[in-house]
C-alpha cells in the first residue's frame, strides 16, 4: 500500500504539479482513503520527503553505474554523471517546489543522510582509483555531492529550461572536474 501511494503522488505531481499536490489527489489517486494515507504519512511533507528519497535512490542506481564505463577516462565518466544528474535535477522543479513549498526539510532525515553516506562513499571510491590514495578522496567526495546537490536544487526550484540547464550542468561538471584533478 505505501508503495502504491507512493506511485500515486508522484503521479499528482506530474499530473497536477506543485500547486495543486494533495493528500487527497493522491489518495484518490491510489484508490485509498485519505485516513489510510495518513496511517503511512502523517502529513503532506512526511510523503513529498518519502517520494523523494525513493526517487533519489532510483535515480543514483541509473546513475552510479556511468563511474564504471570500461575504456573511458575517469574525468569522461565523471561528467557523464554530472551531466545525467543535473538534466535529472532541471526536469524534478515541480517536485522540488512541492517540497518547498510544503516546507518539508529532505537534508538531514536518517534516510537522506544514509543516502547521502551511500553515494559519497561511492565517490570516494571512484576518486580514489582516479587520483591515488594521496588525494583526500573523502573529503572531495563530500564536496562532488554538496556542490552538485546544491546546483541541482537551484535548477529545480527555479524551473530553469532545459539549455540553461544543461549549460550550467555541463560548466559545473567541468569546474569540478578541474578542482578535483581529473
Amino acid at each position: 500500500m505505501k508503495e502504491d501511494l507512493l506511485e500515486a503522488a508522484a503521479r499528482v505531481l506530474a499530473r497536477h504539479g506543485a500547486e495543486h499536490f494533495t493528500t487527497n489527489h493522491v489518495a484518490e489517486a491510489a484508490g485509498a482513503s485519505v485516513g489510510s494515507l495518513y496511517q503511512y504519512f502523517p502529513n503532506k511533507a512526511a510523503l513529498l520527503v518519502a517520494l523523494h528519497e525513493r526517487e533519489a535512490e532510483t535515480t543514483w542506481a541509473q546513475l552510479a553505474p556511468l563511474l564504471d564505463e570500461p575504456g573511458t577516462s575517469a574525468r569522461a565518466r565523471f561528467e557523464r554523471l554530472m551531466h545525467a544528474f543535473f538534466r535529472v535535477q532541471a526536469e524534478a522543479s515541480e517536485h522540488h517546489a512541492a517540497l518547498n513549498g510544503a516546507q518539508a526539510g529532505i537534508a538531514n532525515t536518517p534516510t537522506f543522510l544514509a543516502f547521502e553516506r551511500t553515494v559519497v562513499a561511492r565517490l570516494t571510491d571512484f576518486l580514489r582509483g582516479a587520483l591515488g590514495a594521496k588525494a583526500d578522496c573523502a573529503f572531495l567526495a563530500q564536496l562532488t555531492f554538496t556542490v552538485a546537490t546544491s546546483v541541482g536544487e537551484r535548477l529545480s526550484l527555479r524551473a530553469t529550461p532545459r539549455a540553461e540547464a544543461a549549460r550550467l550542468g555541463k560548466a559545473t561538471a567541468s569546474m569540478l572536474a578541474d578542482s578535483l584533478g581529473l
